[in-house]
């Protein structure tokens, strides 16, 4: 439970000077961003299980669960394969055991709680209009906004995916289907030369869900 006024950053105390500045910049930041969108309270709730299979060499993040009350929900599964090692046996070294791995498969899902509609009205605030007309500027310029991506697929799918989403903000499924495991270390490399070619290397595909309607009950025999 985070109380965002006032923000207790006490505990920073701990941390190194010069991460300590950087934090309380971040933080304030984030203080200053929910109060725009009128948030005073944040409350979360998460859970994830990871598995090792030692046969297979795999480690699976499975039920990767973050819930934001009245925020959003995140959930994420992944396989990572050529996991020489448990991370479990040798905490001290699971990072390292993991990074050896490859990326097999992922799915990401983005569930819309409020936090859009609260995001888009704090922002229409300071430019005078209402927060629903800046989702719709916002969605007419996407094509324009994506080209930065150069990558023609993926733009096509994502524009129509934010289209679909924006005015009626529910859900966002993002997958990672690679053609083969991509090693995270060269996911790592790809994120400081040029995250833009993830999009390929990983097969990253992006889809908006709505709730599926309620179907009509059936008339019982008489």
């Amino acid at each position: 439970r985070i109380e965002t006024q006032p923000f207790d950053i006490s505990a920073l105390a701990a941390i190194q000077p010069g991460q300590r500045e950087r934090r309380r910049a971040l933080l304030a930041r984030l203080t200053g961003t929910l109060n725009a969108m009128n948030i005073r309270i944040v409350e979360l709730n998460q859970s994830l299980t990871l598995t090792y299979d030692a046969a297979a060499q795999a480690l699976e993040l499975q039920d990767l669960d973050i819930d934001i009350r009245d925020l959003g929900r995140f959930q994420a599964n992944a396989r990572i394969a050529d996991v020489a090692t448990s991370p479990f046996a040798d905490p001290a070294e699971a990072a390292s055991s993991i990074r050896q791995g490859k990326l097999v498969n992922s799915r990401l899902t983005f569930e819309n709680y409020g936090v859009v509609e609260a995001g888009f009205d704090a922002q229409a605030k300071k430019l005078n209009t209402k927060g629903d007309v800046l989702r719709n500027q916002v969605s007419a310029t996407l094509p324009f906004l994506v080209a930065v991506l150069q990558n023609p697929r993926f733009q096509k799918e994502l524009v129509a995916a934010l289209q679909a989403f924006l005015p009626d903000p529910q859900s966002l499924v993002v997958t990672l289907a690679p053609e083969a495991g991509v090693a995270l270390s060269e996911v790592e490399r790809q994120l400081r030369s040029d995250p833009r070619k993830l999009l390929s290397l990983l097969g990253v595909s992006i889809q908006n869900k709505t709730s599926a309607p309620a179907k009509e009950a059936e008339s019982l025999p008489n």
